[in-house]
């Protein structure tokens, strides 16, 4: 006799199986779907993308070896007949699985990944929901045995029906009910979205951005020419105001970003600053970027009216602009 045909390792073998079963598992589910995410819709060089598919491999094969090891050994343990015996059945799964998921699932000890666990935990919480929604349907039907109306205007109850009427009585009443459950739902998602968005999940809010939050300009786009950074007053557009506009990115690493809002001053009195506070203030100093963070105590609006020397050229270099109401534009000179 070996240890496989052994009933006295049979328990032990269970649990080696049920592990070898959830890793197994756990490996081919998250291996494919992280890899379709980092292949579409992530960047950069292929070997840290194949390490992040890898680790998110483990860490799902962990979560699910780990809680069956843990849910088969209670099971045993609870089934003894020194404790609630081979007989009950149902209390030692219950408690086996409040254990196992104590352990795994609920972030008690921080032993396993967080986002796994949430997603497979609201993953079973929506078949759970659904499941017992149907437990409670055949219940209520099979304990106060409703009464029906059939095509010839007869009143019959719910145990006269054959099975095949039964079963088609309650996929109509799924059918219904998951109609006005998907109501709700979609209702309800896209109100909280508008009204407390941060309060979604962040992929679940970042996709429904990229969806719905679609805004057409139909004014049409000007020409800018990026060395004429100053205009005259005469032929400045009264429409162009600093809350139109906002500062998003600054490639390069040219330029300075202020946390005030303030507008562009005005051409009129160029008063001349000299050479010393003029290095205090700016931000490239002989090609090196130093950023500075103005804030409005700081704010010097003799700065924003600084004339360059005629020598030099004014350049506003690769920012990037982006509708938006309060937001606003600030220029930047490089000698």
């Amino acid at each position: 006799m070996t240890i496989l045909s052994d009933p006295l390792y049979r328990p032990l073998l269970e649990i080696i199986r049920s592990a070898r079963n959830g890793v197994v598992y756990g490996g081919k589910l998250r291996f494919s779907h992280a890899l379709v995410i980092n292949l579409l819709y992530r960047s950069g060089p292929l070997g840290p993308r194949m390490k992040s598919v890898l680790e998110a491999t483990k860490d799902h094969a962990e979560v699910l070896a780990s809680f069956a090891i843990i849910y088969k050994i209670a099971v045993k343990i609870l089934q003894h007949d020194a404790f609630l015996g081979p007989k009950n059945t149902q209390l030692p799964k219950f408690i086996a699985g409040c254990l196992g998921s104590w352990i795994v699932y609920s972030g008690h000890f921080n032993l396993f990944h967080g986002g796994i666990t949430h997603q497979i935990t609201l993953y079973c919480f929506s078949r759970v929901l659904i499941a017992v929604g149907k437990i409670l349907l055949d219940n209520y039907l099979g304990c106060f045995q409703p009464s029906f109306t059939n095509f010839a205007g007869d009143q019959i109850t719910y145990r006269d029906l054959t099975s095949h009427q039964q079963k088609k009585l309650k996929n109509m009443i799924y059918n219904r009910s998951w109609k006005y459950f998907a109501i709700l739902v979609w209702g309800l998602v896209m109100l909280i979205y508008d009204y407390r968005p941060q309060y979604l999940q962040s992929s679940l809010r970042h996709s429904m951005a990229y969806i719905y939050d679609v805004e057409m300009d139909i004014r049409p786009l000007k020409p800018y020419n990026p060395l004429k950074v100053h205009s005259d007053d005469n032929n400045s557009s009264p429409e162009r105001t600093t809350s139109q506009y906002e500062l998003m990115r600054i490639k390069n690493g040219i330029g300075c970003t202020t946390s005030a809002t303030r507008p562009l001053a005005p051409e009129k009195s160029k008063p001349k600053l000299s050479t010393d506070r003029c290095s205090e203030h700016t931000c490239i100093n002989r090609g090196k970027t130093q950023p500075i963070i103005n804030t409005e105590d700081s704010f010097d609006s003799e700065l924003y009216n600084y004339d360059p020397p005629k020598a030099s050229i004014v350049f506003v270099l690769d920012i990037e602009l982006v509708t938006s109401d309060n937001a606003a534009i600030e220029m930047f000179q490089l000698k």
